[in-house]
C-alpha cells in the first residue's frame, strides 16, 4: 500500500512531481494487483543475479507504473542490445535512474518492503 504524507512529493504517471498538501484528497492504491510484492522482489533479484540489471530497473519502473521511466529504460535496454554491451556512460545513466526509482520507493514503501527491494540489487 502506498502511504502518502503531508509535504511528501509524488511522481505522477506522466513523470510530473506533485507535493501533497494538507487537505489534499489522495486515494491510496494497492501496488499488489497482479502479484505479490515478494514475487516482484524475487523477479528483480533473479534479474540482477543473471546480470540483467537493465531489466531489473525496468521491472521496478513497471511495478510503480512510472511511464516515463519505463520508456527511458526500454530505450536504454534497446541501445544495450544494439551495442551488445553496456557503454559506460549509459551504465552511469542507468544507475542514476535506479537511484531515482529507489528514492521513490523509499518514500512510498514501508521500511521492510524498501529494504527487501534495495537488497535485490
Amino acid at each position: 500500500m502506498i502511504k502518502l504524507k503531508e509535504g511528501q512529493k509524488v511522481v505522477a504517471e506522466d513523470g510530473s512531481i506533485y507535493e501533497i498538501e494538507k487537505g489534499d484528497l489522495v486515494e491510496t492504491v494497492s501496488l499488489q494487483e497482479k502479484d505479490s510484492f515478494i514475487d516482484f522482489v524475487a523477479r528483480v533479484a533473479d534479474m540482477t543475479d543473471y546480470n540483467d540489471h537493465g531489466g531489473a530497473v525496468l521491472e521496478v519502473a513497471k511495478y510503480f507504473k512510472l511511464k516515463k521511466y519505463v520508456k527511458i529504460m526500454s530505450l536504454v535496454n534497446e541501445i544495450h542490445d544494439i551495442e551488445e554491451s553496456m557503454p559506460s556512460e549509459l551504465g552511469r545513466y542507468r544507475s542514476t535512474l535506479l537511484d531515482q526509482l529507489l528514492e521513490f520507493a523509499k518514500k512510498n514503501l514501508d521500511q521492510e518492503e524498501y529494504d527487501m527491494l534495495y537488497q535485490a540489487f
